[in-house]
């Protein structure tokens, strides 16, 4: 009987975990075609239709250039901050974190699953604030040397401003449930209360 076809429990991680390659790579590809064409549109439409005096193409071009390198960086596992090592890391961290005793097959596949998003949710955390950071450096320095408006101005600080208040509800979505009672709290109520009945 031919067995070739039949994928063992470790033969569906290592396929899972290809699968899940593949799917960056190819979400990476198409974005970075999608970045090159847009922005040679703009920069099209920038020297035939504007005045070349204000080189405005270079905002779009520099900030989501950043974040196809930030992606390149994830697929290609160039660890900068974080890569697939410190990834797989975590999620394991999450998973002992459920404390399943004796999970099943299905019960340990679904906390990977949940360790996963929390992970994914965590990084495009992390890029979202590099971004914030990178970017409005760029976009406060601009206007601050090319307008001489004072910094702490409410017309150089309003980007930075109301993109930090997405943010912060950025934050909150990510780490709302650990932000103040979190898994510590939890298992230290829950020790203290088998203390006091027991």
């Amino acid at each position: 009987m031919d067995n070739s076809n039949s994928k063992t429990p470790v033969n569906l991680k290592a396929y899972q975990k290809a699968k899940e390659d593949v799917k960056e790579l190819k979400s990476f590809y198409n974005s970075l075609i999608i970045y090159v064409f847009v922005n040679l549109g703009i920069f099209y439409i920038w020297y035939e239709y504007s005045g070349t005096e204000f080189q405005w193409f270079w905002f779009p071009l520099i900030g989501w250039g950043l974040g196809v390198a930030v992606k390149a960086l994830y697929v290609f596992d160039v660890n900068i901050i974080y890569g697939k090592k410190w990834e797989q890391q975590k999620i394991e961290k999450l998973m002992m974190e459920e404390n399943h005793l004796n999970p099943t097959e299905e019960e340990s596949h679904q906390s990977y699953l949940n360790a996963k998003k929390k992970v994914d949710s965590i990084k495009g955390f992390h890029s979202h604030f590099a971004a914030y950071l990178l970017i409005n450096a760029f976009i406060v320095s601009t206007i601050v040397w090319n307008t001489n408006v004072d910094l702490f101005s409410f017309s150089a600080l309003s980007t930075p401003l109301f993109w930090g208040t997405g943010l912060i509800a950025h934050a909150i979505g990510v780490f709302g449930e650990d932000l103040f009672l979190g898994k510590k709290w939890e298992e230290k109520k829950i020790k203290e209360i088998m203390r006091s009945e027991g």
